[in-house]
């Protein structure tokens, strides 16, 4: 995106009235945010928030995307704050269907969209929403005082596995599906695999598209890679020496959360008359109008829109080049006049 400030501030789609620290793609036209004040009896609400990405936001000047975010769903947390969160597609994406692993405290909260549904946003206007509910509780630490880190499913399985990284240095795996079968509070369900990764809180984790291994990194300055299935260290590795000094300053307060935007829109193909052969016809998605397109989440309490613009030839340089081609094509024909 740039390195240096930039001169147009990007625009500003959401601006929330509690603090926001997640920050989720919910299919390629939703985006969920979460955060809240927690415990504490300030008054401050613990949210998950669904808002639809559309266009529209005419007022927006200079902005290669007009992009619009309309809040639709809202889901109450109790007490919890959400401090870290992922989700994962389950199936078609035509149907809706999705997984939200959330981390609240000590435990990691699992809820599941069943599917599209209209809704009404701020205005009272009609909206696309994904309907939201509870499928239920993974207890990711003994200790009350200990709290889950960062979450991630495992898309190799379409969220059949999902992986919790904790402020005790541990990572564990856990069966989602044996969750979403039976939903019971009162069954209890224990980790696939227990790694004693870090000497102190894991910071993030993620996992290989093919599902084998799991990245740490951990509070201690080391990045560990993980047998996903064996739970068997395979390396560490070394922390860079030099980090990329490419930067877009924004916000103007430290950045929780980023995501891009997608393209293309997969959860609509089959409205779009299909070839009989060769790659499908594609709808433009949010991101459609940019070679690139991301939202930010920063503890500002706003989400703001981050395009990268096509590449636009210069008609100077497709000048000159065609300056020195008609030079080099005279020289041509004189050789051949002077023979």
């Amino acid at each position: 995106m740039g390195s240096g400030s930039s001169k147009v501030e990007p625009p500003v789609v959401v601006s929330s009235k509690i603090p926001l620290f997640c920050l989720k793609k919910l299919g390629p036209r939703h985006v969920l945010v979460a955060g809240g004040g927690g415990e504490s009896k300030t008054g401050v609400l613990n949210l998950m928030q669904s808002y639809l990405i559309t266009f529209g936001n005419r007022g927006v000047s200079k902005s290669t995307t007009p992009i619009l975010a309309k809040l639709v769903e809202t889901i109450d947390t109790d007490i919890y704050a959400t401090m870290n969160m992922d989700v994962v597609c389950c199936s078609n994406p035509e149907n809706g269907r999705y997984l939200i692993a959330a981390g609240h405290g000590q435990y990691c909260d699992v809820y599941e969209t069943t599917g599209y549904r209209s809704a009404k946003d701020e205005s009272d206007n009609d909206a696309l929403s994904l309907a939201i509910r509870s499928v239920g509780r993974l207890t990711t630490s003994e200790k009350v005082e200990s709290f889950q880190k960062c979450v991630r499913f495992d898309r190799s399985t379409a969220g059949k596995r999902v992986v919790t990284g904790g402020e005790d240095g541990r990572i564990r795996v856990w069966n989602t599906r044996a969750l979403v079968e039976d939903r019971s509070p009162e069954t209890v369900h224990d980790p696939i695999l227990d790694i004693e990764a870090h000497k102190s809180d894991v910071f993030d984790i993620d996992i290989a598209l093919d599902g084998r291994i799991i990245i740490s990194v951990g509070h201690d300055g080391q990045a560990k890679l993980w047998d996903m299935n064996l739970g068997t260290l395979i390396r560490e590795i070394p922390f860079p020496n030099e980090c990329p000094t490419g930067y877009k300053e924004t916000h103007g307060i430290f950045v929780t959360a980023v995501e891009f935007l997608d393209r293309t829109a997969p959860d609509a193909l089959s409205l779009v008359p299909q070839p009989t052969s060769g790659p499908l016809r594609q709808i433009p998605g949010p991101a459609a109008c940019a070679r690139a397109s991301l939202i930010s989440l920063s503890a500002d309490q706003t989400i703001q829109v981050h395009n990268l613009p096509f590449e636009t030839r210069s008609p100077t340089m497709f000048l000159i080049k065609l300056f020195l081609l008609s030079l080099i094509l005279y020289y041509v024909i004189w050789c051949l006049y002077l023979l």
